[in-house]
């Protein structure tokens, strides 16, 4: 094995740890966003007689629309991180 050959291959074993250490962390960063239940307690809220003027309405509206714009994008980005990643395999 040559050198530079030998090289790359120890530089690849700490970019694994490295990438393996990230995916880990962006795993535990989805499983920490809200589930089922803080949907179904936001909707029971929003449902209260005089819960916000239109102003309050309006910025919330505004909020809510940027959570589904990021997560329309994050499931984007899952998507093509997979198949960028099974694109480069080695056979």
């Amino acid at each position: 094995m040559s050198f530079l050959a030998h090289a790359k291959s120890a530089d690849s074993v700490g970019y694994v740890a490295r990438y393996e250490t990230k995916i880990l962390a962006a795993q535990r960063a989805i499983a920490e966003l809200p589930g089922d239940d803080w949907y179904a307690d936001l909707l029971e809220i929003i449902h209260r007689p005089g819960w916000t003027s239109i102003a309050e309405g309006l910025f919330f509206e505004a909020l809510v629309d940027t959570i589904n714009a990021r997560a329309e994008e994050l499931l984007d980005l899952h998507k093509r991180l997979k198949a960028a990643s099974m694109a480069v395999q080695r056979y």
